[in-house]
């Protein structure tokens, strides 16, 4: 609801000149450092891998993701990026969830297929982390005004009056749309943390595809509650229907890949010490 963190910055040696730093970058790097910590702890525990090649990891799949996000929304919105790149790469909207997870699962398995766990491991590690750092990055737009829900004349509408939102529709009673997907988002990692608990029997790469089906019904229903501008074809939005191309895509795994993978328990209980960027002798070597 309030973009700016802290405003009029000093820049040193700048004769003057200032700086403004808002709240959705804030959010932002929260989300990411907090799934950071998740994924180093996940990877030492569930992989045996070394917190200094986890980090490694997670800055290249960082990377691939925001590539990732930004490319994806050059292509839905060409028309908004022509005419102004500058302000469409570097502002502060103009993510594509699926995008960032595309990009960044492309660099995952790039990096892990050929690794002790495979790239099923490591995704079963990363997908905790997900839900909870999306959490975390929908309080960013909220606080932007951006991804906004449509009008609405119920008691949790939501107004975005500062002239600092993104928000398109200021004024206007709205559906907080970003604070019911990061709720959405909070419980689907609590209910990530309850299968690995309880469900002892699983196999490798079940906690992706739970995380793939709760985010993908999530995403699904929240596009027909917003209003912000969307590329749509058939009355559903590209993210609909990026959702049902990946509805199509778990149901394959499920049916040919699940069957055949490793238990879960068989891989995540007391790992051998796995090297992913040293020399080939140190990996799968014995914990210190």
């Amino acid at each position: 609801m309030y973009p700016v963190f802290l405003r009029d910055i000093p820049i040193p040696f700048s004769g003057g000149e200032t700086f403004t730093i808002y709240w959705y970058g804030v959010w932002f790097m929260t989300a990411i450092l907090t799934a950071l910590v998740l994924f180093i702890r996940r990877n030492k525990r569930m992989l045996g891998v070394p917190s200094d090649d986890t980090l490694t990891l997670a800055v290249i799949v960082i990377l691939a993701g925001l590539i990732g996000a930004k490319l994806l929304t050059i292509f839905t919105r060409f028309e908004e990026f022509s005419a102004d790149p500058g302000g469409f790469l570097f502002g502060r909207a103009y993510f594509s969830v699926f995008g960032g997870v595309l990009g960044g699962g492309v660099a995952l398995w790039l990096v892990t297929r050929r690794s002790g766990p495979g790239f099923l491991g490591f995704a079963d590690s990363l997908a905790a982390c997900l839900p909870l750092a999306q959490a975390l990055g929908r309080q960013g737009c909220f606080a932007a005004g951006c991804c906004w829900g449509k009008p609405t004349d119920a008691w949790w509408g939501v107004t975005f009056t500062h002239p600092d939102s993104v928000n398109g529709l200021k004024g206007v009673p709205l559906i907080p749309t970003q604070l019911i997907e990061s709720g959405l988002n909070l419980l689907l990692f609590i209910g990530i943390l309850i299968l690995e608990s309880s469900y002892k029997k699983r196999r490798q790469g079940t906690t992706f595809l739970v995380y793939g089906l709760g985010y993908g019904v999530i995403r699904f229903v929240m596009d027909f509650l917003r209003a912000d501008p969307q590329v749509t074809w058939l009355g559903l939005s590209t993210n609909q229907w990026a959702v049902i191309v990946g509805f199509a895509l778990i149901g394959l795994a499920v049916w040919k890949l699940l069957p055949k993978a490793r238990p879960a328990l068989e891989v995540y209980s007391d790992p051998p010490r796995r090297v992913l960027f040293g020399r080939k002798n140190e990996s799968e070597s014995p914990r210190d």
